[in-house]
């Protein structure tokens, strides 16, 4: 019997369909495997961990806009269609993820999700993969103003994450097939919600409130919060490798 793949940063991988059709992702950080274990998160202080470890095995991916005849990684260029998602390790699990290739991911242009949660001890707080910048203000008006961010960052079911490609392609009667309920309000698949990057009158706003700069890179804003995601492609890469 093969050992079971374990994805980590980088990974191209196909989820089937129907018909040996297949949607393509690729793993840009794997939390478990990457980040745990490693004594490079601080459990107790860390929003990061409190968002994204505690709620299982979560994994960073991207989307691309491609549907494959068949679980082989494209020559043509790929599109992304949905950036930094977090999904659970449900597909993994039960090996429905094909493993097709890897290509380094550069840490310097890597993103999260950018959401709003209630902290105790510190109320609403703007959160950025490892950055939790407490917001200004009256909480009332943050609770009314934030309704819908007011709870961890939701994961993604890694099978489910198929359909929001499949509505985007105007498929819609796969995604009734694979969900099996001929009367599903697949509307649902129609976008994302509390990431503050699809609320771009809101996110300007909250980095209005919080005074930084919405442009720049994670990776600028985060090490300015001492926080160097560097550190997660070197020793955690080493930990998915063995």
């Amino acid at each position: 019997m093969s050992k079971k793949h374990v994805f980590k940063s980088g990974d191209y991988f196909a989820l089937g369909i129907n018909r040996n059709r297949y949607v393509l992702g690729r793993v840009l950080l794997n939390i478990e495997e990457e980040c745990e274990g490693s004594n490079l998160i601080d459990y107790e202080k860390s929003t990061f961990y409190k968002s994204y470890c505690a709620l299982g095995n979560a994994i960073l991916i991207e989307l691309y806009d491609n549907i494959l005849e068949n679980a082989v990684l494209p020559e043509s260029p790929l599109n992304i269609a949905i950036p930094y998602v977090f999904v659970d390790n449900t597909a993994i699990d039960r090996e429905l993820w094909l493993y097709l290739g890897n290509k380094d991911v550069d840490p310097l242009s890597m993103d999260f999700p950018e959401i709003v949660m209630f902290e105790i001890g510190k109320g609403y707080c703007f959160t950025r993969g490892e950055i939790s910048i407490r917001l200004k203000g009256e909480e009332q008006y943050w609770t009314d103003k934030l309704a819908f961010a007011r709870t961890p960052p939701e994961i993604q079911n890694s099978l489910a994450i198929r359909n929001y490609i499949l509505y985007r392609k105007g498929m819609f009667q796969d995604i009734y097939e694979l969900v099996g309920l001929p009367n599903f309000p697949i509307e649902k698949f129609k976008r994302f919600f509390g990431d503050l990057k699809y609320e771009p009158e809101l996110r300007k706003e909250i980095y209005s409130n919080i005074e930084e700069d919405p442009h720049q890179s994670y990776y600028e804003m985060a090490l300015k919060h001492g926080h160097d995601i560097r550190r997660f492609f070197t020793i955690g890469k080493q930990k998915g490798s063995q």
